[in-house]
Formats: C-alpha cells, sequence, structure tokens
C-alpha cells in the first residue's frame, strides 16, 4: 500500500529533526550558476560507495536484513570473471516467491536562493503550466504506478517502470514458462516531508528559458550536506539502509567546477546511525523548464536514476569497458545502464493524461557483450536501440591470472597480458593494499608482466591491483589478488604456520577455509594472533600451563619445558598431574623443601602473588597441608588458577607465549620486562607484539628466509 500524505498536504520537518537547513557557503564559491551564455548540458553521474565493506560483507548485510536486499552473478568474458550486485532476488535461481518490494522514501525539497527566487518539489508551478506538484506527479507516473508494459510485441506485465525493466533485462528468465514469471522488483513509495535548504553561496537561481525559475547548486557541497546533515536527522524518521531514499529537486541542476548541468545521481556510503550499514540513496531533478531537451524532463531522470541503483545499488559493478555513446564521450568501465542511452526516452501516457518521458535501459548483456541476450527479443536495451553488444573501447583491458607470491619483506607479482588494448600496452601500474588500504602505487614503464614489489613490511596482508594502460590512458584494474602475507609465499601458508605454532597442530581444512575468508575481509595478521592468543586451546591448555609453570620456577618459560608441558595439557594430562611433576622437581624442592607448611604458604604468597599472605588465607592453605588434604602441588594451582594470579600474570603469559611461538625462542629478560609493562601500561595489545614480532628479521631467518 502506498503511504502518501493526503493530496495538497506538505508537513515540514520540526526544527528539532531538520527544520530549515542550509548548506553552509564555505563549501563552495558562490558562483554555483554558469554564465547565461553557457551551454547548459545535461548529463548524469554517481558516486561510487564510500565505505568499508567489501562486496562479500554487503551481501552478508543484505542477507541479515541490514541493507537493501542484494543479489549477485559472475559473467565471462576477456579471461576474466566480473561479478555484479543487484537490488532484488537472483533471477538465474527459481524463487519460491519471486517478489522483492523496497521502501522508497520520497522526499521532496525546496531550494531558497540569495536573490529570494526558489525551487519547491513540492507545490505546483503555474508558470511552468504545471498543475501538479512535482511529488503528485511522480507519484501518478510509471515509475511508481502500474502500467501495461508491452515491447517488441512481448507483454512484459503491468508494473512498475524499473520493475519492468528488471524483467525485460532477465526476459529469458521471467518469461511466461521461465524459471522466475513471478519475478518482480516493486518500489513501495512511503512520502517523506519537504526538506527546504537555503543555498546561501552554494547556489543560485535565475529565471528558466521559457517558463519558471532554473537553480543551481554546488554538486559536491549539496552531496556532503546530504550525508553528514540531512541522513543523520532522517534517521529517526524511517530512513534507513533497509529503504531507497531519493530526494526529489524541482527545476534544480547540480554544478560540477562551474560545469552544467548535473540532473541527478546515485551513491552509496556507510551509515553510522545504523552501525556502518550500507546505505544507498538517489537524488533526482523533476525538468519542467524548457532549458533541456524533452528527453531530459519529467521522470526521464528519476527512471535513470532508480534503474541505475536496481543493476549497481554501491555503484561499483565492473564490466569491460564501453564508451563513446550517450553522454560518454571516453571509456568507462561500470554497470551505469542509463548512461549510453541518455536522453533516449519512451514516451508513454498515463491515466492522468500526462505524457512521461522515461529512459531507455541498457541490459546487463550488452555491458558483458554476451552473444546471446537474456534480454527481451533478444535485445540488448529496453526498446530495441541496442541490438548488438558494444564495439571495443580504446582503453586498456583487465590483465588477467593476476598471481602475488610472498617473500622477505616483498612480493613477487606475475599476470597474463590483457584481453585487448587498443592502442597497445606500454606499461603496467599496480596498486597495493595493505591490511586493506591502499598504499602509493607503483608504476613500471615495461610490457614485462612480472614485478616485485620490495620494501614491504613483514606480517602484513598485502592485496594487489594491476592495471594495464597505453599511450591513451590506464585501463581497467585486474580482480584484486587474494592476500598474502609477507615473508610467507601465499596465505595458506601463512595460517598453517600460525596454527602449528599456536594451536599445535597443522591447520585443518576447516580452519583454512574460514580464516582465509577473513583475510580476504581484511583482517590483519595481528589480529589472527589475536584470536588464536584468545581461543580456545589458549583459555583452556596453554594458559594454565604457562602461569603454573611461571608460579613454580618464578622465571621466563624455557622454550622446551614449556613446550613439552603445554603438549603433555593437550594430549590430556590434568593440570594436576603436572603440577606434581614441578613439585618433584630440583629447582622447586630447593626452594621450598626444607619450610614448615606454613613458611611454605607465606613464601608462595610472596614469590607468585608478590605481597604477605593475609592472616586468614595463610592459615586455611597451612591448614589444608596439616591435614593432608592438599598436596603442596595442589596448592600451587590454587594460587596459579586464582583470579588474581591471573589478572597479575596475563601481560607476562601474553609476552611469553607469543614470543616463543613465534620466535621459538624465549626473550631476554629485559625485552620481556619491557613487553610486558606495553602490555600492562603502555596501551599496547597481543596485535602490537606480534606485528613486532613479524618484522623483526629473527621471524624471517627462523622460517628459513
Amino acid at each position: 500500500m502506498n503511504r502518501w500524505l493526503s493530496s495538497g498536504v506538505v508537513a515540514v520537518l520540526s526544527c528539532a529533526c531538520l527544520g530549515t537547513v542550509a548548506i553552509d557557503a564555505t563549501i563552495a564559491s558562490a558562483a554555483a550558476a554558469p554564465p547565461a551564455s553557457a551551454p547548459l548540458i545535461p548529463r548524469y553521474t554517481s558516486i561510487p560507495y564510500r565505505g568499508s565493506h567489501t562486496a562479500a560483507q554487503r551481501q552478508a548485510q543484505a542477507a541479515a536484513g541490514a541493507t537493501v536486499p542484494l543479489w549477485s552473478h559472475t559473467d565471462q568474458f576477456a579471461n576474466r570473471s566480473w561479478t555484479y550486485q543487484m537490488v532484488g532476488k537472483d533471477p538465474f535461481v527459481a524463487q519460491a516467491t519471486g517478489t522483492t518490494t523496497v521502501d522508497t522514501m520520497i522526499i521532496p525539497v525546496k531550494m531558497n536562493f540569495t536573490n529570494g527566487m526558489s525551487t519547491d518539489a513540492s507545490t505546483a508551478d503555474a508558470s511552468c503550466s504545471q498543475t501538479k506538484s512535482a511529488i503528485t506527479q511522480i507519484k501518478e507516473s510509471p515509475m511508481l504506478t502500474n502500467h501495461a508494459w508491452t515491447m517488441g510485441g512481448k507483454s512484459i506485465g503491468t508494473t512498475q517502470y524499473a520493475d519492468a525493466f528488471r524483467r525485460a533485462n532477465f526476459y529469458a528468465q521471467t518469461k511466461p514458462g521461465g524459471i522466475n514469471s513471478s519475478y518482480h522488483l516493486l518500489l513501495n513509495p512511503v512520502n517523506k516531508p519537504l526538506i527546504t535548504i537555503n543555498a546561501n553561496g552554494a547556489g543560485s537561481a535565475r529565471a528558466g528559458a521559457g517558463c519558471g525559475t532554473l537553480g543551481f547548486v554546488d554538486f559536491s557541497a549539496f552531496d556532503n550536506y546530504v550525508r553528514t546533515s540531512l541522513f543523520p536527522a532522517l534517521a529517526s524518521k524511517g530512513v534507513s539502509p533497509t529503504t531507497f531514499p531519493i530526494f526529489v529537486l524541482y527545476n534544480t541542476v547540480l554544478t560540477d567546477g562551474g560545469s552544467c548541468c548535473i540532473l541527478g545521481y546515485h551513491s552509496a556510503f556507510d551509515n553510522p546511525a545504523f552501525g556502518n550499514a550500507v546505505q544507498t540513496y538517489g537524488i533526482s531533478g523533476y525538468q519542467a523548464t524548457t532549458d533541456f531537451p524533452v528527453g531530459y524532463r519529467d521522470v526521464s531522470t528519476l527512471s535513470h536514476e532508480v534503474s541505475e541503483w536496481t543493476d549497481d545499488p554501491n555503484v561499483g559493478n565492473p564490466t569491460p569497458p564501453w564508451g563513446h555513446i550517450g553522454q560518454q564521450s571516453g571509456c568507462q568501465g561500470n554497470l551505469e545502464v542509463g548512461d549510453a542511452l541518455s536522453g533516449t526516452v519512451v514516451p508513454t501516457l498515463m491515466p492522468n493524461g500526462i505524457t512521461y518521458h522515461p529512459q531507455e535501459m541498457v541490459f546487463a548483456s550488452w555491458f558483458y557483450r554476451e552473444p546471446v541476450s537474456t534480454g527481451v527479443n533478444g535485445w540488448y536495451s529496453s526498446n530495441g536501440t541496442f541490438t548488438t553488444p558494444p564495439p571495443v573501447c580504446d582503453v586498456a583491458y583487465p590483465p588477467t591470472n593476476v598471481k602475488a607470491t610472498g617473500g622477505n619483506h616483498q612480493v613477487a607479482l606475475s599476470w597474463t597480458a590483457p584481453y585487448q588494448t587498443d592502442p597497445p600496452t606500454v606499461g603496467y601500474r599496480v596498486i597495493p593494499y595493505a591490511d586493506g588500504q591502499a598504499l602509493q602505487n607503483r608504476v613500471f614503464n615495461s610490457t614485462a608482466t612480472t614485478q616485485t614489489i620490495t620494501d614491504l613490511t613483514n606480517g602484513v596482508a598485502y592485496r594487489f591491483k594491476v592495471q594495464a594502460f597505453n599511450n591513451s590512458r590506464f585501463g581497467l584494474y585486474a580482480d584484486i589478488t587474494p592476500p598474502v602475507v609477507a615473508p610467507f609465499a601465499n596465505a595458506t601458508g601463512f595460517i598453517d604456520r600460525q596454527t602449528r605454532d599456536f594451536l599445535g597442530h597443522a591447520a585443518t581444512p576447516t580452519e583454512l577455509l574460514a580464516e582465509l575468508a577473513q583475510l580476504n575481509a581484511d583482517k590483519t595478521a595481528p589480529a589472527y594472533v589475536t584470536s588464536l592468543r584468545r581461543g580456545t586451546d589458549a583459555t583452556t591448555n596453554v594458559d594454565p600451563t604457562t602461569r603454573l609453570y611461571s608460579a613454580y620456577f618464578l622465571r621466563i618459560p624455557d622454550i622446551s619445558g614449556l613446550s613439552y608441558w603445554i603438549g603433555r595439557k593437550r594430549g590430556g594430562t590434568p593440570l594436576g598431574d603436572i603440577s606434581n611433576a614441578f613439585a618433584a622437581s630440583k629447582e622447586f624442592s630447593d626452594r621450598y623443601h626444607s619450610l614448615t607448611n606454613r613458611a611454605f604458604v607465606e613464601l608462595v604468597y610472596t614469590n607468585v602473588l608478590g605481597r604477605s599472605g593475609d592472616k586468614k588465607g595463610v592459615d586455611f592453605w597451612t591448614a589444608q597441608l596439616d591435614a593432608k588434604k592438599k598436596t603442596r602441588g595442589e596448592v600451587m594451582i590454587g594460587f596459579s588458577e586464582s583470579g588474581e594470579y591471573k589478572t597479575k600474570q596475563a601481560p607476562s603469559v601474553d609476552v611469553a607465549v607469543t614470543w616463543i611461538d613465534m620466535l621459538a625462542a624465549s626473550p631476554d629478560k629485559a625485552t620481556f620486562d619491557t613487553w610486558v609493562t606495553n602490555l600492562t601500561t603502555g596501551g599496547k595489545t597481543v596485535g602490537d607484539l606480534a606485528a613486532f614480532l613479524f618484522a623483526d628479521a629473527r621471524y624471517a631467518t627462523r622460517l628459513g628466509l
């Protein structure tokens, strides 16, 4: 059910939420409008996803209901896999319930300009013969009202335009008798109150050509304000990552460095108001002036942005390069399904007597150069303008088979030259990513398909993107490599070594798969060591044995002794048996054998807990020994497993175990004490210690490097 406010009623958000808001004039220059003589060239744009989540993590968010529903698919072209994510359900898999509905927040915007002019998407504009507001006309348009769609003689169904595009896009699956004949992707419009924005120095306005007012607002200032001010204010008003908000401007365009005119765009970012779940959104103008051709009026922009959102919600779906068509004068490599046919529309008469102009859209088969299109009639666009895939663009295709092999402070890269480059390849650029963060790129003016990236830090998870370039431009990046942690040759070797060192066994297939997934999601090597130090084996076997060792012998454990007894504990030997063995040692006997039970207990308090024993405690343990209810070995366990000793000894255990496991040697006393202090009061963590040891030359030496 559509949840619209009653006709003619426009609610204004209260001052506590938004009220009348203003774009800060200091964000952009005051000259947002181009000179009156400058051409007004309509175009669309997009902003790639700004956030920290990988495609797999975004898919997981969708599956958990934290963001809009997503599905993914992989096509093959030019010896490379091209994986994309779209909104809705996977049409290639038979769906028990074929309909996806997304709440679509329709947010009208009024722009006030310093010269007293304004534009308002929520009210009718008699000066442009608009008897209904832009919002009402959008409501009654084929974007939100059902229409019977026929494409090339094929019935697509009576539905909204974006849904008709999706059904036509994958007609091989959604046609009668197809595996998903009941497939739909529907928008549930939810009308939101008017937002009034004072453009100040970031905008200007003038009379439109033929009618009304034409407003100009700086693109960067506007988008920054939407993300940093409007979204936080709208978080309590039902606008969340599970919805698709569309901010509607009327007779207002965006300028970029004085260039005009951006009619709409879409993007995505991590919304901090919802635990950094991915928030998608769109900006759409509704043009009623004659400043722009009919192919850019009424809902043409809305159809462009909504359709691009359905097929590339995070503005990151890669494609083989295409261009020199539509609004794209050069080459681009993304799944923006409207750009190649910007201005090409499908006039559609609706019951309200208005002929709308939704834009024709391009099918996925066109972008991925599928020899047989999945689209209706075998077309490559929704109205049959494209009947074949695009020609080759003058940009380098991505290299393929990129492999990264780690070494000591370096990684060797190799790849297969691009499928096609026109003009020919003259070199390659490599971007290293360290623990998920991009580093300075490395440019190689050579056609060699092997390069070594040096000066790397051991213990850091590196991944790499490689692109070719010619004398025209840089090409497309190859798929990013799997992570490799120097000095290990590959991630599998790294995981297996840590598992052997910290868990005492070779990594199982389950452990390898689980940790590879974590490394692919940018988990760091120090974080992996930390997880092992805090895991079940550590709390059950390693830490109790190490504490007992330290309580008995009052020194840094030697590697052979500690490793032996941890192995025994892992093998099922009770801690009591280990304690009794320690109690029988000459070192323990020399320290405590001649003492009375009371003197023994008092000295244990001093040696182990570092304080004098309280009378109640000393009396208790002495009585236990005198009555032969406890052995001295059992008393030692009582101390080593006490909450007081666990807390006191935790930094020492972390340093001793991490050092011994990673370097296969005990630290010297001074270094040990320094790191215990670092972990106790210096703000350092086990991960910091692991990073220090990974980078230590002795670690690579231990591995034979």
